[in-house]
C-alpha cells in the first residue's frame, strides 16, 4: 500500500502531479491511502477541509474503488482507495 499525504492548502498543479502518481501506482495495482494532515491552528477547520480536499483529489482521479471512506483519526483525515 503506498501513502500520498496532503496538506490543506495543496495548489491543483500539485495535486495533479499527485494524480498522475496515483494512476502509475494503480497500473501496478497498488491501494492507495490518502491523509489530509492538520498543522497548530489548521485543526479548527478541519471538519471542513478535510474531506473537501479528499473528495477534490477524488474527482480529479476519475474513477477508483473506496476501500475504506473519509474517517477522521485525530488531526488528520484518512481515505483509502483501489485501481
Amino acid at each position: 500500500m503506498k501513502e500520498l499525504r496532503i496538506r490543506p492548502q495543496i495548489t491543483d498543479n500539485d495535486l495533479k502531479t499527485l494524480v498522475k502518481r496515483t494512476q502509475k501506482w494503480f497500473s501496478k495495482n497498488e491501494r492507495v491511502k490518502i491523509t489530509v494532515g492538520f498543522r497548530a491552528r489548521q485543526h479548527l477547520f478541519m471538519d471542513d477541509l478535510g474531506p473537501k480536499t479528499i473528495a477534490g483529489f477524488l474527482g480529479m482521479l476519475g474513477s477508483h474503488k473506496i476501500v475504506n471512506p473519509v474517517q477522521k483519526q485525530g488531526r488528520k483525515f484518512v481515505a483509502v482507495i483501489d485501481p
